[in-house]
């Protein structure tokens, strides 16, 4: 009775979210074996073993972040790695399956491909050195993702849970919101190049997302005030730099800012030469092999895209409508990086190219397959194009 129970509910599961779960699960146990059976404790990770409880629900609000310690409460201070790799491994499989459901995903390969990308991102390798600390990371990068397809579902409160899950990404490590953003502007883009929705609809959407989620920071701010001030706490340097100070100086750092993500996506060879050290983007460029296929799908998204145009009938509006979206998207990879000090656990949205150049290909496949089918190549015998799209075609000769 147990087994047929259980085989019950495993069949009302998606299978699309059966794929992205159990390819978390393989490829996540492969990449983080070692810390899921080993303790690695890390400063803040140790410390959950004696400061947690509800006292420091306020000490989270001095970094606007007060969910955290919420979160970590629930583990009442005990630190067993294996346990908390399996809560991490599990969101990281739903959080990809809300990616690839809010991107309109149809290949079974480019999901298994996203939800890969997603779980070795590094700012969630980073995240495993706090051992059991880094499952409040894993609650925001979840909750970031439903955030992104709970906009554009066609459930009838859609907004109301888009509002709530980008509330509680803000409470729990708010630079996720980033990721929130990387999806929705990735999933316009797509939409821009399929011609599914007008620019009304799209710049009314912009807008609407732009709105529910300044509220919901206003609102975390309130709450985060209201705590300090009961406490008696004060905010961390961090959140008070935001501000405090000048608009110069604001002005100078996102500059500064805009630059160390700009030169992220240079050859390390050029960096060098400029003097300058990378970041994030150097875990894959200073791999030649990930160096290689990274500027190999830069050239092909760009030919793309500028075939594409060619062919749209309203080429200058859907040209200027892609480049303000792609500005957009290159903003948007990291938004605090511009008002305050960023690093890697804060940067999962610098990932946006790969899962970008990623649809494109599928993109590029999907619309290869309808020219066949239109009568491009005709014939007889029956071929399966790969890619996961599962569409039968006739292919004789040209």
């Amino acid at each position: 009775m147990n087994s047929l129970t259980m085989n019950a509910i495993i069949k009302k599961i998606p299978q699309r979210c059966r794929l992205t779960m159990i390819t978390a699960g393989i490829i996540g146990i492969i990449a983080y074996a070692y810390v899921f059976l080993n303790p690695i404790f890390f400063h803040d990770g140790s410390g959950l073993t004696m400061h947690y409880g509800w006292e420091y629900v306020y000490a989270g609000s001095m970094r606007m972040t007060w969910l955290t310690n919420v979160w970590n409460i629930l583990q009442v201070g005990v630190q067993v790695p294996w346990f908390a790799g399996l809560i991490s491994l599990s969101l990281y499989g739903l959080s990809a399956y809300f990616v690839c459901e809010a991107l309109e995903i149809k290949s079974e390969i480019c999901a298994v491909l996203t939800t890969g990308i997603m779980t070795i991102a590094p700012a969630l390798i980073s995240s495993h050195v706090y051992g059991a600390g880094g499952v409040p990371y894993t609650i925001s990068l979840f909750f970031a993702s439903l955030a992104a397809w709970g906009f554009f579902s066609k459930r009838k409160y859609h907004y109301i849970l888009f509002y709530s899950s980008v509330m509680i990404t803000v409470a729990t490590y708010t630079n996720y919101i980033s990721w929130t953003a990387v999806v929705f502007l990735i999933r316009q883009i797509r939409d821009l190049l399929k011609g599914k929705k007008g620019c009304k609809k799209i710049w009314t959407e912009n807008g609407i997302a732009v709105l529910l989620t300044s509220a919901v920071i206003g609102i975390n701010m309130a709450v985060c005030g209201i705590l300090i001030s009961i406490s008696k706490m004060e905010f961390q340097d961090r959140v008070t730099s935001l501000w405090q100070n000048g608009s110069s100086e604001r002005l100078n750092f996102a500059r500064s800012s805009l630059y160390m993500i700009i030169k992220e996506f240079l050859p390390p060879s050029l960096v060098d030469k400029l003097g300058r050290e990378q970041y994030f983007y150097s875990l894959f460029t200073k791999n030649r092999f990930m160096a290689v296929l990274f500027y190999v799908a830069v050239i092909f998204t760009f030919i793309y895209l500028v075939e594409y145009i060619k062919r749209n009938k309203n080429r200058l509006q859907l040209t200027i409508q892609l480049f303000i979206h792609l500005v957009m998207l290159f903003f948007s990879m990291d938004i605090l990086t511009y008002v305050t000090d960023s690093h890697v656990l804060m940067q999962f949205g610098h990932i946006a190219p790969w899962i970008l150049m990623l649809i494109l290909l599928e993109d590029f496949a999907d619309s290869v397959l309808i020219e066949k089918r239109n009568g491009i190549i005709q014939g007889g015998k029956k071929w399966e194009l790969c890619g996961g799209i599962r569409r039968k075609l006739y292919i004789g000769s040209v």
